[in-house]
């Protein structure tokens, strides 16, 4: 038994690094469209459905979208208390709220922008 969970936390935390790294290679295009989001609705959570794989140009990715704070109650996986939590307490200066959606559940993730004090400003009083 204690092997199995051994393999289990090993396979949890494997994922988990790879979504970090994806992320990671994605942040700039996140950060915009989070950016976007933030100036025309305010406070909100960038969700990527990873179940989906849509082809434009020739290039493969996921479907995003910007759900404004407002809107969070209209999705059922809005309804975990965490995002929630996490939306109302980000720095929208310098951070972002990432949910993957995932094949039978869902990570919310908080990311943090590394910007010089004036950029900060700027996305705040855009």
């Amino acid at each position: 038994m204690y092997l199995m969970i051994e393999r289990e936390n090993q396979s949890f935390h494997l994922e988990r690094a790879r979504e970090i790294a994806w992320l990671q290679e994605h942040l700039d295009a996140f950060w915009e469209l989070a950016c976007e989001g933030f100036q025309e609705s305010g406070r909100g959570v960038l969700v990527v459905d990873t179940r989906q794989v849509v082809e434009q140009e020739g290039t493969k990715s996921h479907p995003l979208m910007f759900v404004p704070q407002a809107n969070l109650n209209d999705s059922p996986w809005t309804q975990e208390k965490e995002i929630t939590r996490m939306v109302g307490e980000y720095e929208p200066s310098w951070e972002l709220i990432a949910v993957l959606l995932k094949k039978d559940s869902g990570r919310v993730y908080r990311l943090g922008v590394y910007l010089e004090e004036d950029q900060r400003t700027e996305r705040i009083a855009a």
